[in-house]
């Protein structure tokens, strides 16, 4: 196992036993689908997530990477056009939309300098920043791992990812990759006799390849040889890499596996979780020697509060402690980016630190999403359609305004909360709230509202309220109670739509009566013309029909 890190004039180091191994390696290719790109006038290719044009400038930005590398590895001439720079804007990149191409990689190319790290609005390479503007590079083709970035690959490792992420075989010093995350590769083909990119190296793989690789996380990687990085006859340039969180299934190499004269030429690289040393020469370049111990820590992906809400605590893990050390040596918290709304905010390191450690910090993502809102709406189940007028009361716990629609605009009209009755009948008044950027829509409310006459004084005969025509023997038809008294009557009963649905003349509560059968459960409105000491009286009114 090994460890090593130069922060100004220091390189920590820790080494296992080297394990001897005759292979002979081949890597599988992934080349994208090719399109018309253009690269600007200071030979740049943008590359931004959501983006369909040439790649000529952010605003028309290619959508992918691996379009833009398989643009580049069969198109660009760098010794006659000049090295061509492709710059990723923050986002997770695959390296191929096939959810079953496992052989699909980033692959490398001379004169190719690959930088990540962009929002995707810079005008100049200065105002990159990498630590701020993650750019993920993944091997989760199937879309189903358990973690953005990776930190324990056999947990959080699902399905059948890409064998490797990154492909820099057949590379030399001019072929570029800086300020990516690299995360999720799965060489773990063990039927194989011979070494290659579907069993070795799942972050990074390299056969003859010496690319330059710098301002790198490899984390989360897993291959049967190298989890993190697999070199065979290669010399890579490493600076300011922090390889962690991988695995080599074999037992071999966890963090690099070096092969048949490989010489790696670490800066600034902190390895934990394993160096193995296969048969052949090899050599590392590294000086100053002075063991420091190295703390990883990474923010949890996928955390998050509703607006208006209060922040959790934000959570990590952390790897790399020594001899028996635990978080109990971790002292502070993460903090994340200022702001309210909703919205996506980076998650720093904050205070959080550990005794006697030296800390490295992979960020997160922290979400603030729309937070749900409720309607509050009563209204009268009845009115009196002699009140003309009558105000209504509607809010939201959001304290957005509340909009009110009405379904009959015939029997009743609203102006915004006030209710202006015309006729009798029922009517069905709707509160409803869109929501807004922070906010999600509200469920509706509606409420039915019966709008009706008084009944007249001194008229001594009650209609029911209620008919349910079920069998049970009560309410099976529309009772009117001492309407025997009242022979000289007609009884109409119609419906919302005003269509008469009975017209019953010497209404008794025996022979001649309204059962309501065939009709649906509703609300029903009736006419009641009586004579009572000799005149004619009307009744207006209303009954339920529940057949149940």
């Amino acid at each position: 196992m090994g460890r090593f890190e130069n922060r100004g004039n220091k390189i920590t180091c820790f080494f296992i036993s080297p394990t001897y191994l005759l292979a002979l390696a081949f890597s599988c290719l992934y080349n994208a689908s090719l399109s018309a790109q253009t690269p600007s006038s200071d030979n740049i290719l943008f590359v931004k997530q959501g983006s369909a044009g040439d790649g000529s400038s952010w605003a028309n930005a290619l959508d992918e990477l691996s379009e833009a590398l398989s643009w580049a590895n069969h198109n660009w001439d760098a010794d006659s056009n000049g090295p061509l720079q492709i710059w990723v804007a923050t986002g997770k990149y695959l390296p191929t939309n096939s959810a079953t191409d496992r052989n699909a990689a980033f692959q490398l190319a001379n004169g190719i300098k690959v930088y990540g790290g962009f929002l995707g609005t810079e005008g100049a390479f200065t105002e990159r920043d990498r630590t701020k503007y993650m750019t993920i590079l993944s091997g989760d083709i199937d879309g189903n791992d358990e973690a953005t970035v990776i930190t324990d690959t056999e947990k959080e490792i699902k399905g059948n990812n890409s064998y490797t992420v990154v492909n820099g075989s057949g590379t030399d010093c001019t072929a570029v990759l800086d300020g990516f995350i690299i995360t999720a590769g799965s060489a773990n083909d063990n039927t194989k006799e011979s070494l290659a990119s579907c069993n070795s190296g799942g972050g990074i793989y390299l056969y003859q390849g010496n690319p330059t690789l710098a301002n790198l996380v490899i984390m989360g990687n897993q291959a049967v040889f190298g989890g993190g990085i697999y070199n065979r006859e290669s010399s890579p340039s490493l600076t300011g890499v922090n390889i962690s969180n991988n695995k080599a299934l074999s037992g071999d190499g966890d963090g690099i596996f070096n092969e048949s004269n490989s010489q790696p030429d670490l800066t600034n690289v902190v390895i934990i979780g394993g160096w193995e040393n296969g048969v052949g020469d090899y050599s590392i370049t590294m000086s100053n020697g002075d063991i420091v111990p190295i703390l990883t820590i990474v923010a949890h992906s996928d955390q998050s509060k509703v607006y208006s809400g209060d922040d959790p605590i934000l959570t990590y893990t952390a790897s790399g402690f020594l001899h028996g050390d635990g978080n109990s040596l971790l002292s502070g918290s993460l903090s994340r980016e200022i702001g309210e709304d909703v919205g996506k905010y980076l998650i720093n390191q904050g205070t959080l630190s550990a005794t006697n450690y030296i800390s490295s910090f992979v960020s997160a993502d922290f979400f603030i999403v729309k937070s749900p809102q409720e309607i509050a709406f009563t209204s009268p189940k009845e009115l009196l359609l002699s009140t003309r007028i009558q105000q209504l009361t509607a809010s939201a716990s959001s304290g957005l305004p509340v909009t009110l629609q009405l379904d009959h605009t015939s029997i009743a009209s609203l102006a915004e909360k006030t209710l202006h009755m015309y006729k009798t009948g029922t009517i069905t008044v709707t509160a409803l709230q869109n929501g807004n950027n922070n906010y999600e829509e509200a469920e509706l409310v509606s409420i039915s509202i019966r709008i009706v006459d008084p009944v007249p004084e001194n008229i001594p005969l009650r209609v029911c309220k209620v008919l349910s025509p079920n069998g049970d023997g009560i309410n099976d038809f529309l009772v009117i109670e001492g309407i025997e008294r009242y022979r000289d009557n007609k009884l109409i009963v119609f419906d919302q739509g005003g269509n008469i649905l009975a017209n019953i003349e010497g209404y008794n509560n025996g022979t001649k009566v309204f059962d309501g059968k065939g009709l649906s459960n509703d609300t029903y409105f009736y006419y009641l013309d009586v004579t009572i000491d000799g005149k004619q009286r009307r009744l207006k009114g209303f009954f339920e029909l529940r057949n149940y």
